[in-house]
């Protein structure tokens, strides 16, 4: 959370401050949800910005199975190609 509002402090708010209560909380909510959430790179997420991060997440995780059928050796293989394919895309 400090890191938060170092950046916020440092690449945001200007130097004299802001006019009134309601332009600080919209162009505050602007740099949260414009910038710091969609573009600005963070180094936690491995150069992504959270909201890519999340939705890489998201995706990643969709794809795994709820129940795994241990005695369907077909359905296991076919798991084992696909997370071999997964494993190749982000690698390459």
């Amino acid at each position: 959370m400090e890191r938060f509002f170092r950046s916020l402090k440092n690449e945001w708010m200007p130097v004299v401050g802001y006019v009134s209560f309601s332009e600080a909380a919209h162009v505050i909510t602007d740099y949260i949800v414009g910038y710091y959430s969609a573009l600005r790179p963070h180094e936690y997420n491995g150069g992504l910005p959270p909201n890519e991060s999340e939705n890489r997440y998201w995706k990643t995780l969709t794809r795994w199975p709820v129940l795994v059928d241990h005695y369907n050796l077909d359905k296991l293989r076919e798991m084992m190609q696909f997370w071999e394919g997964w494993l190749d895309e982000r690698v390459a």
